[in-house]
This record gives C-alpha cells, sequence and structure tokens, in this order.
C-alpha cells in the first residue's frame, strides 16, 4: 500500500493544472477576419477567426475557426466546456457532448479549418451564408468555459 501511494504522489508530482482565464464573447465584437487572440497566458494562446466556407456540398457556412498554441516544451492536454450561444441563447451549455479536449506537443499549434470531415472542437458553426438557404439561428457568443492546460512534465 506505501509503495502505491509513493508512486501515485511522484505521478502526480509531474503533472501540473492550470486555468486560463476565458471571457465570454459577443461575435458581434469580432468583425475581422483576422486572427484575434481570445485567452492567453505564458503555456496557452487560443485565437480566433471568422471565416466563410464555401464546401461543395451546397450549403455554404461561415465559421469562428479556433487555432490552439502549446508555448511551453512539454506535452500538454487542452480541456474545456464549450459554451455556445445562437440567438441570445445557449444551446450547449452543461451538454457533455461539448467538453472537448486536445493534445498537443510541445510548441505546437493546431487550427480548425472548413473541410468536411474536420474537428468540429477546432472551429464554431456561426450561420449558413448559402443563397439558397437561409436561416435565422446566428452564432451571438461563445465562451470556453473551464479553459485548463494540463503540462505533462516528465
Amino acid at each position: 500500500m506505501k509503495h502505491c501511494l509513493c508512486v501515485t504522489s511522484l505521478v502526480l508530482c509531474f503533472l501540473a493544472t492550470s486555468q486560463v482565464s476565458a471571457d465570454f464573447v459577443a461575435t458581434s465584437t469580432l468583425n475581422s477576419f483576422d486572427w484575434t487572440t481570445y485567452a492567453e497566458n505564458s503555456e496557452l494562446k487560443v485565437e480566433v477567426k471568422r471565416t466563410d466556407c464555401y464546401v461543395n456540398s451546397g450549403l455554404d457556412k461561415q465559421y469562428f475557426l479556433i487555432r490552439l498554441t502549446n508555448r511551453t516544451h512539454s506535452d500538454v492536454t487542452i480541456s474545456w466546456n464549450m459554451d455556445l450561444f445562437y440567438n441570445n441563447d445557449c444551446k450547449t451549455c452543461g451538454i457533455g457532448e461539448y467538453l472537448w479536449q486536445i493534445d498537443l506537443t510541445p510548441n505546437a499549434a493546431i487550427v480548425g479549418d472548413c473541410q468536411v470531415g474536420s474537428l468540429n472542437k477546432l472551429r464554431m458553426f456561426s450561420k449558413f451564408i448559402d443563397a439558397n438557404y437561409s436561416s435565422n439561428d446566428e452564432l451571438t457568443g461563445f465562451h470556453f468555459k473551464n479553459l485548463t492546460i494540463q503540462t505533462n512534465t516528465l
């Protein structure tokens, strides 16, 4: 039993978890199609940008793409609850399906894109922009709730 506790304590000593400050953002404040810093600290940088996606499926869409950058020299796991507000109503709050996690190698970045089949956790659907399809639903805000970075220092 003592041996098991010592090993567990040793493993926990090499894992560090920190919270990253991330606030609610109204999408109306993000009019640029350039990368905008959403949250950052010495370990992590989170950026978003609005982009129009013209895919061959016939339903052109606008997304907010996400770029995550690991600023450490260690492997990290980034996790958060993605709260998405459509027409000012949170449609994903408290839904376990939107608890997202990404692993990144040292000093690496990962970026969302428009490709069909891409990781949805690296993009947020904003609205349809296809001339042949309209919907009144539009992303009006988002929040990376409980944004944390776990660093493996082994």
